[in-house]
C-alpha cells in the first residue's frame, strides 16, 4: 500500500510539474508575443508621428530657402541660416526619435560623410547662440584652423547633436562668464584623428 502511494504521488507530481512547465512556457510565449505587439505598435506610432512633424518642418525649410533669395540685409541673411540649420537640426532630431526604434532592434547605421568639423562646430554654435546670450553669457566658438582645411570623415547630424547637447548643458549650468566650443587635432595618422 505504502508502494502504491508513492507511485501514485510521483505520477502526481510529475504531472505538476508537467502542467507547471507548460503553463510557464505558455506564459512567456504570450509576454513575448505582448512586447512584440508593443513594440510594432510604438514604431507605428513613431512613424506617423514623425511623418505629421516633419511635413510642416520641411514646408517651413522650404521657405526659409525662398525667403533667402529675396533681398535681405547681411544680418538677416544671417538670421535665416541660423533658422535653416535650427530646422535642419530638430528635424535631425525627430530622425533620431524613430532611430531609436532602429537602436532596439540594432539595425542603427551612421552616415559617414566627408563633413569639415570646423563648419559643423560653428553652425552648433550658431544654433545655442541665442540661448547663450538670452542668460547673459558669452559664447565663443574657437576651433583650430586644420579643422576647417581639411575633410573628415563623420556623421555630421550625430557630431551636431553631441556638440549642441553638450554646449546646451553648458548654457544651463553657467550662471555668468563665457561657454568656448574648441576643438583641435592632437594625433592623425591616415585612418583616424584624436
Amino acid at each position: 500500500l505504502l508502494a502504491q502511494s508513492f507511485v501514485f504521488m510521483e505520477k502526481e507530481l510529475k504531472k505538476n510539474i508537467t502542467a507547471a512547465i507548460e503553463s510557464t512556457a505558455a506564459k512567456e510565449r504570450l509576454e513575448r508575443e505582448a512586447a512584440e505587439e508593443a513594440s510594432r505598435a510604438k514604431g507605428g506610432f513613431l512613424a506617423n508621428m514623425s511623418h505629421e512633424i516633419r511635413t510642416p518642418i520641411n514646408g517651413m525649410l522650404g521657405i526659409m530657402e525662398l525667403l533667402s533669395h529675396t533681398h535681405l540685409d547681411s544680418r538677416q541673411k544671417d538670421f535665416i541660416v541660423t533658422l535653416r540649420e535650427s530646422g535642419k537640426s530638430l528635424l535631425s532630431n525627430i530622425n533620431n526619435i524613430l532611430d531609436y526604434s532602429k537602436i532596439e532592434a540594432s539595425k542603427m547605421e551612421l552616415k559617414i560623410i566627408q563633413i569639415s568639423l570646423g563648419n559643423v562646430l560653428e553652425t552648433s554654435a550658431a544654433m545655442i547662440a541665442e540661448m547663450a546670450q538670452n542668460k547673459g553669457l558669452e559664447l565663443v566658438c574657437s576651433p583650430d584652423l586644420e579643422l576647417f582645411q581639411s575633410n573628415y570623415l563623420g556623421d555630421p547630424a550625430r557630431v551636431q547633436q553631441v556638440i549642441t547637447n553638450l554646449c546646451s548643458n553648458s548654457i544651463k549650468f553657467t550662471e555668468w562668464g563665457y561657454i568656448e566650443i574648441s576643438a583641435e587635432i592632437i594625433a592623425h595618422d591616415t585612418h583616424q584623428c584624436k
